[in-house]
């Protein structure tokens, strides 16, 4: 557990402490003998956030660490939908971290409804095809509920059984799970975070496939997933802009976000088809630009990153030199592309993140976490509405 903690804070990550919640192999303890477990999460979170003067943060301390670890999420539980007791355990849990930890937000691993759940995690592992067919599921999940974590997410090409049989990270899956991440984009008031799992995996001993990172006792690399998440992280917005795109929009995905720090769109554009989409691009409202950088991740789609090759598929950056509102651009087959576009100062607009007017009969702005890998917020639908018009809203218009 130190070693996760301490993992995590050398990544400047933010940690998830999941406590067991008395399922195993989808077989449930009765809630009379909940106890030890109950008592067992406790320790954990003591262990985690408590002070030299607790029992726990003195071991913590004994340890070589002194000082407490942050700790904003536990969840109580992993993946228990594989029964139907959830939602007698959960309360046992929920009501003794709250009456000792307050400051804390619970993740549930499964729906229930005998105490609020603040967030829900939802796993998904599916086949060649299932986050494209999936890309709109959140667009019209109700707002009033649980937030949702996505706290394991992957495509899996083969082993739909779950055998053991190794699975292909190559390009094709990781493109997939990017036209699921713009979606994530477009959701971020709901979904607060996300986490592709695994992260890492030794080559000598694989027990799930694909991994985002492989190693042996020498080398590493990145898997084209990797890449996807690293550059999904790395560049982003923080106001999402709504976007159109006259085309095939079961091969084709895109978002468009405003980075206020700065002052940059970041556009995403993903083609999981198999020909490259020709495409025009108009960004209404904003007469010049800077110009910036575009960063494309593409290959064959069942191309992959081994020990030899560590960089087979891997990102290459290039200068976007175009200064005006409408460019056109080739999005390639099978690719990831990432526009980073600086605005110019006066360009055209008068109106600003801060001074736009806004209606109060829409829904508010929404935090969520900066690690989640997604736009930090997302304003209201009439202020996007605003921007969409009058400042730099991103239309595409395109045909493969």
């Amino acid at each position: 557990m130190l070693e996760y903690l301490e993992l995590a804070e050398d990544l400047n990550a933010t940690a998830i402490l999941c406590v067991y919640s008395g399922l195993t192999s989808g077989i449930s303890y009765p809630p009379e003998e909940m106890g030890e477990f109950i008592e067992s999460a406790l320790n954990a979170i003591e262990y985690t956030i408590g002070d030299t003067s607790t029992t726990w943060g003195a071991v913590r301390a004994a340890n070589g660490h002194p000082d407490p670890f942050p700790l904003p999420y536990v969840e109580i539980g992993n993946e228990d939908y594989f029964s139907n007791t959830y939602n007698e355990r959960y309360p046992l849990f929920y009501d003794a971290i709250m009456a000792r930890y307050p400051q804390i937000t619970i993740i549930g691993a499964d729906y229930a409804d005998s105490r609020p759940m603040p967030v829900r995690d939802d796993h998904y592992y599916v086949a060649l095809g299932g986050f494209p067919q999936r890309h709109h599921l959140y667009d019209d999940w109700p707002r009033n509920g649980s937030k949702v974590f996505i706290g394991e997410y992957a495509t899996r090409d083969g082993d739909y059984s779950y055998t053991g049989e190794l699975v292909s990270a190559h390009l094709g899956a990781a493109i997939e799970d990017a036209s699921f991440m713009i979606s994530m984009e477009r959701n971020s008031d709901l979904i607060i975070m996300a986490s592709y799992a695994p992260l890492f995996s030794n080559i000598n001993d694989l027990r799930w496939t694909p991994n985002g990172i492989y190693y042996d006792g020498l080398l590493s690399y990145a898997t084209p997933a990797w890449w996807v998440q690293h550059l999904f992280s790395t560049k982003r917005g923080n106001i999402y802009i709504p976007a159109h795109f006259d085309g095939n929009t079961d091969t084709f995905f895109y978002s468009a976000a405003l980075n206020t720090a700065t002052q940059t769109i970041v556009i995403k554009v993903v083609n999981n088809g198999d020909a490259a989409v020709n495409v025009d691009a108009d960004l209404m409202g904003v007469c010049s630009t800077q110009g910036g950088k575009v960063t494309v991740l593409t290959g064959g789609r069942f191309d992959e990153n081994s020990i030899e090759q560590p960089m087979k598929i891997s990102p290459s950056e290039t200068m976007f030199t175009t200064t005006t509102s409408t460019f056109t651009f080739n999005a390639e087959a099978y690719s990831l592309t990432i526009f980073e576009i600086q605005l110019r100062e006066n360009s055209c607009t008068t109106v600003s993140p801060t001074d736009s007017p806004t209606d109060s009969t829409t829904d508010s702005t929404t935090d969520s976490p900066t690690d989640s890998g997604v736009a930090d917020y997302r304003p209201s639908y009439f202020q996007v509405l605003v921007y969409a018009m009058f400042l730099f809203g991103a239309t595409f218009m395109g045909v493969s």
